[in-house]
């Protein structure tokens, strides 16, 4: 028993050097795992934020009042560019042009009517081409508004002896103080990587195997189907896993600076779970392509949904509860669960067990499939 389980680690071990071999031997690939985990993490950091910054913005003042002043000069950068002043008339027409995606209207005796508490109001006019800007643009400005509102209406009627101010409001943002999206995204992106050259690593490396004709050898060796899908699974994930250690120390703490609140080796041992179960889904993909073509179309199939309904780009809480019932059974949803709990709001594993739990659940489910699946394939090639 125990010679033919070190004869079977034997060829799972031999098997697995050819793989990283070949790996290395092809420079198209390699290149492009070197760009997906290096300049491709920094471009999809940096180019998907999720604040507003250094929006196009103008303002009405016909107010010109102290205050109109002050909410004018609140509205800086890095939010938004310089404001510019411009005409009612000119508004159509500025928007229309897409000169400005904001322009703030502030109306004649703003500032007079507000202090004799007497009904007015700010015009806001937003160009909602791009919607996710204009939402949050808008939130920007009502914030800024409310805060100038607020300290001139404190300063004045104090000054007077009108009011005594009762509160102060103070916001506290954890895990990320200064709420720079490029940290989430960084660390996203990564996974992201993860999620698609796990899947495409293992696919491409069987596929071809049928196209280029080396199954035959396989096929008359004294291997079991089992021993060829393991020798891929470790050797691709040992590829993607020691470039996505590069990528989080070099990329997400070196270029970002992000600090991990969490155990990096605690997520890393989450990585290699779901590193497992999407392997075995690249698996089971390649058992239904007859060649890299297919692979291809079945791969965009099931990556796309997979990837933009992970809850990286669009909360789950927002999504329909049919399409959240769905994104459960996918372990990129888990995953990206569990990386966020360790890494940003320092999870331990007692904390964040569900998700390990789950992606651990379906890796044992993908690989019983997909290792059934490909001994059905492997048995009727013979």
């Amino acid at each position: 028993m125990f010679k033919n389980i070190e004869s079977s680690l034997k060829h799972i071990y031999i098997l697995g050097k050819k793989e990283i071999k070949s790996f290395l031997n092809d420079k198209i690939f390699v290149i492009f795992v070197v760009w997906a985990f290096t300049l491709n993490v920094v471009i999809a950091a940096d180019a998907g934020n999720l604040e507003v910054k250094n929006a196009a913005i103008a303002v009405v003042n016909e107010d010109q009042s102290s205050l109109s002043r002050n909410i004018t000069k609140g509205l800086r950068q890095p939010y938004f560019q310089e404001p510019v002043e411009i005409a009612f008339a000119d508004i159509d027409d500025s928007l229309d042009k897409g000169k400005y995606s904001f322009v703030v209207v502030i109306p004649e005796h703003f500032q007079a009517n507000l202090l004799a508490q007497k009904p007015t109001e700010i015009q806001l006019n937003i160009d909602a081409t791009v919607i996710s800007q204009a939402y949050i643009g808008s939130n920007y400005i009502k914030e800024i508004i409310n805060n100038e509102i607020a300290n001139y209406l404190q300063t004045s009627l104090v000054a007077n002896n009108d009011l005594r101010p009762t509160f102060e409001q103070v916001i506290r943002v954890k895990y990320n103080p200064n709420r720079q999206s490029e940290w989430f995204m960084s660390v996203a992106e990564i996974i992201m990587m993860g999620t698609i050259l796990s899947i495409m690593l293992h696919a491409v490396a069987l596929v071809r195997e049928k196209e280029s004709g080396t199954i035959e050898h396989l096929l008359v060796m004294p291997i079991t189907p089992q021993e060829i899908m393991l020798s891929k699974i470790w050797s691709n994930n040992l590829i993607i896993f020691v470039f996505s250690i590069a990528a989080m120390i070099f990329i997400v703490q070196g270029h970002y600076g992000v600090k991990i609140q969490g155990s990096l080796v605690l997520f890393f041992v989450g990585f290699i779970i779901f590193q497992f179960s999407i392997a075995s889904l690249g698996v089971v993909l390649a058992t239904f392509a007859n060649n890299t073509a297919q692979l291809a179309l079945l791969t965009v199939a099931v990556m796309m949904p997979m990837v933009f309904l992970s809850g990286a780009y669009t909360p789950m809480e927002s999504m329909s509860p049919l399409v959240q019932k769905i994104m459960f059974l996918s372990p990129l949803k888990h995953c990206m669960d569990f990386s966020f709990a360790v890494i940003f709001r320092g999870s331990t594993l007692l904390e964040a067990w569900k998700p390990l739990f789950l992606m651990g659940l379906y890796g044992v489910i993908l690989f019983t499939f997909s290792s059934l699946k490909f001994n059905s394939w492997f048995n009727s090639a013979r």
